[in-house]
């Protein structure tokens, strides 16, 4: 057998489909913060209508495997890495284990990161503090206990990477298994389960979306996904401050234009003139074309092209 790009990739896919993760079936505590009709489907043992790309998935356990052995040699306090840990009857290993703290490592993107830093409720604490309240009642951690979120941005740099920590909290960890209990007897009394991921998140990621989304997306969505809501918050806030920057700048341009020196820390100057450059001089080439009674030639290309747009709602009293 030869190395090619497609062999490449299915023996990757292949070997991933065969690892424990993959064949888990019942649902853990990284999954319980999924939305309602996707956790229904898992509830159901759904097969999965779509085939997810899970490369990303692939990168994050390749680098769990890397990084927590050389992290664990920081600790002098280590009980164990992908220590397996069930509490309320949910299982999940947690990755880095410490007599009194529990830390999950993320790898994510600096985007994701940034909608965490924005609202840390966006992150995922039930997971981490499940993990957390089965180690305790286990014996293997000791309270006080807190429990920690490392986030490594695959996408970014060492200067990055950040620490979340939180003071061990169970009720959080009940919280998530209060709501599955809920989707479950809900489901048993064929309620039907709430979508709380918009359409093109769906889309893009989940195994469920043919089956679950039947039909064109729905306008004005209301989102709910806390980090999806953090994100769209942070780049809303972000334009507004840009747009209020843009016009400042705009009205004390003309009043400092021209200076050169410092100023209260600052340095003004004017850059210089970078020369010319040939350009198409198109009225000739008009001028050109119609004397030779020749139409210019043109061709057809979408007149705008989709934009993201992030607006804030109009109170309404």
């Amino acid at each position: 057998m030869t190395l090619t790009l497609a062999a490449a990739v299915k023996t990757l896919q292949d070997n991933d489909a065969a690892t424990e993760r993959s064949l888990q079936t019942a649902i853990g505590w990284s999954s319980l913060a999924d939305c309602e009709a996707a956790i229904g489907y898992q509830l159901e043992d759904a097969w999965a209508s779509d085939d997810s790309d899970r490369w990303p998935m692939i990168r994050g356990t390749a680098l769990h495997e890397f990084l927590l052995p050389i992290l664990a040699k920081l600790s002098d306090e280590l009980v164990g890495i992908e220590v397996p840990t069930v509490y309320g009857g949910i299982p999940g290993h947690a990755d880095l284990v410490e007599t009194h703290r529990v830390i999950d490592l993320k790898t994510t993107k600096m985007a994701n990161l940034t909608a965490w830093q924005r609202d840390e409720t966006a992150m995922a604490w039930h997971q981490v503090n499940g993990y957390c309240a089965g180690l305790i009642d286990a014996g293997l951690v000791h309270e006080p206990a807190t429990v920690a979120i490392l986030a490594v941005p695959v996408d970014g740099k060492f200067p990055d990477w950040q620490l979340f920590e939180r003071p061990f909290d169970r009720a959080v960890a009940d919280g998530a298994l209060m709501r599955l209990a809920d989707i479950q007897a809900r489901k048993t009394a064929g309620e039907q389960l709430r979508r709380e991921r918009p359409y093109a998140w769906c889309q893009a990621v989940c195994d469920f979306f043919t089956l679950c989304r039947d039909g064109a997306p729905a306008e004005n969505e209301v989102i709910t996904d806390a980090e999806l809501v953090a994100a769209i918050d942070a780049y809303g806030t972000a334009g507004e401050i840009k747009s209020a920057a843009d016009k400042e700048q705009r009205t004390l341009a003309p009043l400092i234009r021209g200076l050169r020196g410092t100023a209260k820390g600052w340095r003004i100057s004017m850059t210089n003139p970078s020369g010319t450059k040939s350009v198409l001089d198109e009225d000739q080439v008009r001028a050109d074309y119609a004397a030779n009674q020749l139409s210019v030639p043109t061709v057809d290309v979408p007149s705008s092209s989709p934009s993201l747009r992030v607006t804030r709602l109009k109170e309404t009293t």
